[in-house]
């Protein structure tokens, strides 16, 4: 009976990962027509993110809270891709250590990268009692956003693209997150575009947006995490890599601080709302500098692992990525029908 009781949550744990919720090719071409579109982004300059311009979500209806729930409950930021898929950090979510990837509140190992072709890390399971993703609020820390409406939901799959490749582990600080649920679109819930080309991110007259619900250092544990902006210009700071870029003020003085990680660079794009980076780290915020740079992940260089994970493409994979697709699926539906002529038998 126990072996039997094992083997049906075995299978539900495999139903789970085999119903993945990308987009299909249908939803994908909708999303595109829709994303970003009649979106605009007001124009302004404050001194960072913490003082900057102070955001109402209905301006910048893409920006999510996520909390974590650690001890002292931590805070990130996302970016609505679609109606079921955000992007932010990956650090938001697992930390590296000298054995491995490490998930943020419950502290056990991530298992993946024994094999010399794995590339990413997919977290499954429940993962709402540890992560929690709050969209149409202007607020970060729910604690402190009393009288302040938000809408909750879980988290069914974070994908870590690409860091099971150690050359480059300090750069690979992306991560996208699968919904438990798809979120009603609303002037408060809004996708954006994203971004698959990076050949003109560098012009010098490009300008920028970066949104954040970074905490003031000033209120201790009492800050409730506003939704602030802050108009930025790329700039190109790595030499080895085109996984990250830097963002710096056009006011010149510092922007990220803790509760902005994750938090989504935009510009218009044609016309439309779109991401081009995901910030995932910045300076002190304790301090008063001036003239630094935030560090970005470049989201054009995850744009493969976005429509292979979220089905938000701009061009299909090819056939042999199809392929690969088809037969990690086609070994999913052997295995569950093993399982289920076993459980049969017993």
């Amino acid at each position: 009976m126990i072996l039997k009781l094992l083997l049906f949550h075995l299978l539900f744990l495999l139903l789970s990962v085999s119903s993945a919720q990308k987009l299909s090719k249908e939803e994908n071409s909708k999303r595109k027509i829709t994303c970003g579109q009649g979106l605009k982004l007001k124009s302004g300059y404050g001194r960072k993110v913490l003082n900057g311009l102070r955001t109402k979500i209905e301006d910048a209806p893409w920006n999510v809270a996520i909390e974590i729930e650690t001890k002292d409950v931590g805070l990130c930021t996302g970016t609505l891709i679609s109606t079921r898929h955000v992007i932010t950090a990956r650090h938001c979510f697992a930390h590296l250590m000298d054995y491995g990837y490490v998930s943020i509140g419950k502290n056990q190992l991530i298992h993946g990268c024994e094999n010399d072709n794995d590339e990413d890390l997919v977290l499954h399971g429940n993962l709402t009692n540890s992560f929690r993703i709050y969209t149409g609020t202007g607020c970060g820390y729910r604690k402190y956003c009393k009288g302040m409406n938000s809408t909750s939901v879980g988290i069914k799959k974070i994908i870590l693209p690409k860091v099971c490749d150690d050359k480059q582990l300090d750069f690979d600080d992306f991560a996208i997150v699968e919904l438990s649920e798809s979120l009603k679109m609303s002037r408060k819930d809004r996708f954006i575009c994203v971004n698959h080309e990076d050949s003109n991110l560098f012009n010098e007259n490009n300008r920028m947006q970066l949104f954040g619900f970074g905490i003031d250092p000033s209120a201790g544990n009492q800050s409730a995490g506003p939704l602030r902006s802050e108009t930025v210009k790329a700039e190109k700071c790595f030499t080895t890599t085109g996984k990250a870029f830097c963002t710096k003020s056009i006011s010149k003085n510092q922007l990220a601080c803790t509760g902005d990680s994750g938090g989504g660079v935009v510009q218009l794009i044609n016309d439309r709302v779109t991401v081009v980076g995901v910030i995932y780290e910045g300076v002190t915020c304790e301090a008063s500098t001036t003239d630094e740079q935030d560090y970005v992940a470049n989201v054009a260089y995850y744009s493969d692992d976005i429509c292979r994970y979220a089905g938000i493409c701009d061009k299909y994979p090819d056939s042999k990525a199809i392929e690969k697709a088809r037969s990690h699926s086609s070994i999913n539906i052997y295995i569950i029908s093993n399982l289920l002529l076993l459980a049969q038998m017993l």
